[in-house]
């Protein structure tokens, strides 16, 4: 489940302002943002870079290179990394230990998210942990031991996993960010799901979804049900699990979910139908989770 899948707070750093004023990098990057999400986004983009390099303008350098790692973050995983590498030089080289922790960050999404590679996502957030802890940074280094624990978790890793989420909690918690909590609640319970201990799963998604009601926030119930249905499932508790998936029901008829969380949902409902053998109930959930795929497809939007 992505993210943010997943509930990653940590986001891409808002790029404010064009550094070092230059009228022809300037222009070429202004030209650029007539073209976002097009090709000649990035063509303009590294015409910029080209000036600014004669220039020596690292600034400008650091900032355009933010941009291009961000840009090819869904198109194309080595170049964003390539970019978001030379952006984290730049800023490093500057001293802007922050932007470039960062990007730092952001490296550490593209292994996971853009190629999957949960071991250098780790070693990328590892890195990045390290510069949050050299800046004295609470808040993100909570998020950055949250995420690390989470990769942990899927390499296998439970006790280091557990360690980081709970350091996680513990610095959000000193923080009074709640939210944070929650999410590292839910982290926890993917962690202890993929370790096989069910009961301890459903316990700590319990205390994310009291949080995510406190704050009346469906979305977040929505997530968590979901995985909820899951563990429920697992432990073969069909009246809780039926209670669950009425409650996602009830939500998705409210309210506009995002198509990868509804098609979550949709999966784990399956599972829950064929346990409790209500075949209409089935594949009724099967049309669904399909149409909705079909119209992603039709769409354009590419479904792993």
């Amino acid at each position: 489940m992505k993210h943010f899948s997943t509930f990653i707070i940590c986001i891409f750093y808002c790029i404010a302002g064009y550094g070092q004023e230059n009228k022809g990098i300037a222009a070429l990057m202004t030209e650029a943002n007539k073209y976002k999400n097009q090709p000649l986004y990035a063509v303009y983009l590294l015409q910029a870079d080209s000036v600014a390099e004669t220039a020596g303008d690292k600034t400008n350098r650091a900032v355009i290179h933010e941009k291009l790692g961000i840009y090819h973050f869904s198109r194309d995983a080595a170049k964003s990394i390539e970019h978001y590498n030379r952006a984290f030089k730049f800023y490093t080289e500057l001293g802007k230990h922050k932007k470039a922790a960062f990007c730092s960050n952001n490296i550490a999404f593209v292994f996971d998210e853009g190629m999957h590679d949960d071991k250098q996502a780790l070693e990328a957030g590892q890195k990045a942990l390290q510069l949050w802890q050299q800046q004295g940074d609470t808040m993100q280094q909570a998020n950055m031991y949250k995420y690390i624990g989470l990769l942990q978790g899927r390499l296998g890793q439970y006790a280091p996993a557990k360690l980081s989420i709970d350091t996680a909690i513990r610095l959000f918690t000193a923080q009074n960010f709640i939210k944070g909590v929650a999410v590292s609640y839910f982290d926890m319970a993917n962690v202890l799901l993929e370790e096989k201990d069910t009961h301890g799963a459903i316990a700590n998604l319990e205390k994310a979804k009291t949080i995510w009601q406190q704050y009346g926030d469906s979305t977040r119930i929505y997530t968590v049900n979901t995985i909820m249905l899951k563990a429920l499932c697992h432990a073969r508790k069909k009246e809780k699990a039926k209670q669950v998936l009425a409650e996602n029901l009830s939500i998705e008829q409210a309210m506009n979910i995002y198509w990868s969380n509804r098609l979550d949902f949709y999966k784990e409902a399956e599972v829950y139908a064929a346990l409790v053998k209500k075949e209409k109930e089935l594949y009724e959930l099967k049309a669904k989770r399909q149409s909705l795929s079909d119209s992603l497809t039709n769409a354009g939007i590419a479904i792993q």
